[in-house]
């Protein structure tokens, strides 16, 4: 920690694009992209979760979000600014959908959790 202008303590600049961030941030996008591709077969330790407001639209619409979640490409700097590839929104029915994944670190048997939700339940 560094102290700051404010007279407080501060963390000191981390740069995010030395080579050991670079290969972690890879190595997260990696996984969480095989983890995305793997739907409907994720298995433990890993797991999915859908929202009762998705499942609330029906079958169909629950596939067609998942299949939308599998395949999603649109990254940005503002949805995605470390490069982990682990949020994604889109519309279906005219609803916004999000997707979140979060390591869990093992922490109630999981590892990666991804959940899918409508906006409005964030």
């Amino acid at each position: 920690m560094v102290e700051s202008s404010s007279g407080g303590l501060g963390l000191a600049h981390i740069d995010m694009n030395d080579e050991y961030h670079i290969r972690l941030r890879d190595t997260i996008a990696k996984e969480n992209d095989e983890l995305r591709h793997s739907i409907p077969d994720i298995t433990k330790p890993n797991v999915i979760r859908i929202t009762a407001g998705i499942k609330s639209m029906g079958p169909e619409s629950v596939q067609k979000i998942l299949r939308r979640v599998k395949v999603f490409s649109k990254f940005t700097g503002d949805d995605d600014p470390y490069g982990h590839r682990n949020f994604g929104c889109f519309k279906h029915r005219k609803k916004k959908i999000f997707w979140t994944i979060d390591d869990c670190g093992g922490e109630d048997g999981h590892n990666l959790v991804l959940t899918v939700m409508l906006a409005d339940e964030w």
